[in-house]
């Protein structure tokens, strides 16, 4: 190892050893080292003193610190609306799935509906065959449910849209649920604090 290498690593050790993580060994070989290089005498007698430094403006924090800061910070933005305010925007996505369906249950073999239409019921078409992909994967660990799954989207696009309104219900209950925890927890705290 040339010289340039061998001070790296001494000084590497240096800090190690001032956070009492170094090995003995190569405490011992640091040791050494030291009785005959004056920079790594003054590079451990500077990193003496910036450590005497910091430990002497250590600030301590206060019992609670960490909970008062978190119970001042604002709620996020799924957290501040109930999910009653939710109507409007349940309403649009039901109206764009119904209409989707329809284009789909139509069909356009002649192209008059458009080239937007087309595309909604290919975009329709690559989601279902996904779906029954999905199915079939998921048959293979879970038989029953996948079966299920399976026909309720291979079947029509009534089962793709009950299956999809399945899906977006069971996620207002889950943030639902995670907000009412989150409400029982802050009341909790100012329960405790008060």
């Amino acid at each position: 190892m040339n010289d340039r290498m061998e001070h790296d690593t001494y000084r590497l050790w240096l800090d190690l050893d001032l956070e009492g993580e170094l090995a003995p060994r190569e405490s011992a070989q640091l040791q050494r080292h030291l009785v005959t290089c004056a920079s790594c005498r003054e590079e451990q007698a500077t990193l003496g003193r910036l450590q005497e430094t910091l430990a002497a403006s250590h600030v301590p924090v206060r019992e609670g610190f960490r909970e008062d800061v978190m119970a001042s910070l604002p709620a996020a933005g799924w957290e501040g609306r109930h999910p009653r305010t939710w109507t409007a925007a349940m309403a649009v996505l039901a109206l764009l799935v119904s209409a989707a369906a329809f284009l789909v249950a139509q069909g356009d073999p002649s192209g008059a509906l458009g080239p937007v239409a087309g595309t909604v019921a290919a975009v329709l078409d690559l989601f279902a065959s996904s779906m029954v992909t999905g199915a079939g994967l998921l048959s293979a660990s879970w038989r029953g449910v996948g079966l299920a799954v399976q026909e309720a989207v291979s079947g029509s696009p009534g089962g793709m849209i009950v299956l999809g309104v399945g899906v977006v219900a069971l996620n207002v209950l889950f943030f639902s649920l995670l907000r009412g925890t989150a409400r029982r927890l802050r009341t909790a705290r100012t329960r405790d604090r008060g």
